[in-house]
């Protein structure tokens, strides 16, 4: 497989995660809610503890702030970098009788202001949330990063979301439809999320063929799979063009039948303007991993005027701190011209299948970002989050 040479121009993302320390039988931590930034200086955290413990202490302890990405690490956080006492509080005073404790901790720049914390503005701090028993023992613990952030900076940063629900066509040699069942389940899940959340801005890359499966099924459970993205359809949802059934266009261009290719993807955009009512857009085309410059030339046929790409099919593979994740790079076609690139970042991934402790990897995510805004000043820096 061959490489994509990149150059840089006047784009992307970052982040790392948190793991929590394997319970006891005895007591567990689980953040179920957390202020994603502090606000009017209160930071708020909700703890839900399970297990049969009645007495023991929840222990919060800030570390020192951090600037850098790099440092944006749960491996990074130790016993050497506190920052003030640690919050002690008794279980028995906070927990409620669904097992869940809310912390609201006052927040100040100044010590003289004797809140519960003193953290400096433009920074992001970890935080180690302890949970022990009478006698001092950890029986669990998390960590999680608080964003204070600075109002001097002033550039932001353009975030983009981008969706895709990938599976196999529904419709079987033998003539019979059978849908993936994963597949339903992503599909589900996206469309709460898109009818829970209309204003997000967010494109979806759908795979055609089971969009019509779905229609045609006769089934009232799969046209509401359907139904549930309409309304963000209506406004900010956006559909990226797709190929009828999953194909390669490298693969076609090799065999000279590059014009199999183009005409499943005009048959997939027929699709969604048939059953959804949109067009589909191709101006950004997420390039495959077996893309050449040959495949950049096919794809600007085809309407396609930006292209993302992963960071692994690039030479050389950009390093963590890179600018190839917050600026543009340039691709260079088959004939020698540069085009447009936003380079995804692999480890932004991570964020999205942390099952375990899915409001700690938000909070790791929003504070990779503000890092990320923090350290340019380009108004035209963006990122593209593919989870």
């Amino acid at each position: 497989m061959r490489s994509i040479k990149y150059f840089f121009l006047p784009v992307i993302l970052l982040v790392s995660l948190a793991h929590p320390v394997g319970a006891e039988e005895s007591g567990g931590l689980s953040l179920i809610g957390q202020t994603p930034w502090v606000n009017e200086e209160h930071l708020t955290f909700d703890i839900r503890v399970s297990g049969p413990l009645e007495r023991g202490f929840f222990v919060i302890q800030a570390h020192q702030g951090i600037t850098q990405i790099s440092s944006l690490s749960v491996d990074q956080v130790g016993a050497g970098d506190l920052l003030g006492s640690p919050v002690l509080v008794p279980l028995s005073s906070s927990l409620n009788s669904s097992g869940v404790a809310t912390f609201d901790l006052s927040v100040s720049a100044l010590p003289e202001n004797e809140a519960d914390l003193t953290l400096g503005s433009g920074a992001v701090y970890p935080f180690t949330v302890q949970l022990t028993s009478i006698d001092g023992t950890v029986l669990d613990q998390f960590v999680t990063p608080v964003i204070v952030p600075d109002d001097s900076f002033s550039s932001p940063l353009t975030t983009a979301l981008r969706l895709s629900v990938a599976g196999p066509p529904p419709l079987q040699s033998d003539g019979s439809v059978v849908f993936d069942d994963t597949l339903l389940t992503e599909l589900r899940a996206l469309g709460d999320a898109v009818s829970s959340h209309p204003s997000v801005p967010v494109t979806i890359l759908l795979p055609p063929a089971t969009v019509v499966g779905l229609s045609r099924s006769g089934l009232e459970a799969h046209g509401q799979l359907v139904d549930l993205l309409t309304p963000g359809l209506e406004s900010s949802v956006k559909i990226a063009s797709a190929s009828f059934v999953t194909a390669d266009p490298e693969a076609w261009r090799q065999v000279n039948r590059s014009d199999i290719y183009r005409d499943l993807l005009t048959h997939g955009d027929v699709v969604f303007v048939d059953r959804l009512g949109v067009v589909a857009q191709r101006s950004v085309t997420l390039l495959e991993p077996t893309a050449t410059a040959e495949t950049l030339s096919l794809l600007l046929q085809f309407g396609s005027t930006e292209f993302l790409v992963d960071a692994h099919h690039l030479t050389p593979i950009p390093g963590a701190s890179s600018d190839a994740f917050i600026q543009p790079v340039a691709l260079r076609d088959a004939n020698g011209q540069l085009r447009s690139a936003r380079v995804l970042d692999p480890q932004i991934s991570s964020y999205f299948t942390n099952y375990d402790e899915p409001v700690v990897a938000v909070q790791f995510l929003l504070a990779h970002l503000a890092l990320l805004s923090w350290s340019v000043q380009e108004d035209a820096s963006a990122v593209v989050v593919v989870p």
